[in-house]
């Protein structure tokens, strides 16, 4: 599909979530609350259509990250810089959520927060809030691969293996660049199983 066609869906899927969302004002006399939710995805996929038809970064959905509690997940970050561990409350706030990036070349966890998050860079271009993505054409992770290259040892094929993961929370935006990962959910506390993410990076 041509760009111009994609701008044009684009913007019909915002006029359909503003239709929807003026129905979500009124009395209910259907599933106005799932209209919107898909008038909602629709208009991602719209946003995340146009930016790869422009070859530019964008957010796209990612499996593998079990759901997390909305309203506060607490997440938590353990690393030593070359490996990280990503803890957070599971949907069951009795769960704790393990996740462990493996072959990072870099991570970072703070703002923006959900209030804000109309200002991230990927705002518009396939991000949702409470979500886990991976950002395709990541401008983060070419500016890593840049800086590495200057080292004798680079290796260009190596680079082609990373992804860039963003995960929106509540209170703060996770980001790391590994090669992949793996997620687990223990009933260990969470104080027990950050603890137990630091003495494995310490032993």
């Amino acid at each position: 599909m041509a760009e111009g066609d994609r701008e044009r869906e684009l913007e019909e899927a915002r006029r359909e979530l503003d239709r929807r969302g003026a129905a979500l004002r009124g009395r209910h006399t259907g599933d106005e609350v799932g209209d919107y939710r898909r008038a909602y995805d629709r208009l991602l996929e719209a946003e995340r259509a146009l930016s790869d038809a422009r070859a530019e970064e964008h957010a796209v959905p990612c499996e593998g990250f079990p759901a997390w509690d909305a309203g506060a997940p607490l997440p938590h970050l353990v690393s030593d810089g070359g490996r990280a561990t990503l803890l957070y409350l599971g949907r069951d706030e009795d769960r704790v959520v393990v996740v462990r990036f493996h072959r990072v070349a870099s991570v970072r966890m703070g703002a923006p927060n959900d209030e804000v998050l109309d200002g991230h860079p990927l705002h518009g271009k396939g991000l949702r809030a409470y979500a886990a993505h991976t950002v395709a054409r990541s401008s983060w992770t070419e500016e890593l691969r840049r800086i590495n290259a200057v080292h004798r040892a680079y290796d260009p094929a190596r680079w082609t293996r990373y992804h860039h993961y963003l995960l929106t929370f509540h209170d703060e935006t996770f980001e790391c660049v590994a090669e992949g990962f793996t997620a687990a959910i223990t009933r260990a506390s969470l104080a027990e199983a950050c603890r137990e993410a630091l003495d494995a990076l310490l032993t």
